[in-house]
């Protein structure tokens, strides 16, 4: 089937679990913050005008996916952005992810 892009089965459900996970307002709001950098809780809120349990439930999401990284320091928790797993959702956004698997199909 010349032209139709395969997609593996597994590899589809990774790919809609890691955009499932940025698909939320909030989601995408702190993403957007924390690209000017590494950000708490306190200062999250402040930003975004959201209560605490909405910030902390969607970091918590964002970090279980990798999205987000978490240090320690002094009693805060800062929040700072995983550029390596950001890079695959830009990869599932652009496509390359689905061209990839198929040029990789199409030479064996």
């Amino acid at each position: 089937m010349t032209g139709i892009l395969a997609l593996d089965p597994a590899k589809a459900v990774r790919m809609a679990t890691l955009l499932r996970a940025v698909a939320h307002p909030i989601r995408l709001e702190l993403l957007a913050v924390l690209r000017e950098g590494e950000a708490n809780v306190s200062q999250l809120i402040a930003v975004l005008n959201t209560p605490q349990t909405v910030v902390s439930g969607q970091l918590a999401i964002l970090r279980m996916n990798g999205l987000v990284e978490v240090r320690r320091e002094r009693g805060f928790a800062w929040y700072r952005l995983n550029l390596e797993r950001l890079g695959e959702v830009l990869k599932c956004l652009s496509g390359d992810a689905i061209t990839a698997n198929a040029r990789v199909q199409e030479a064996s």
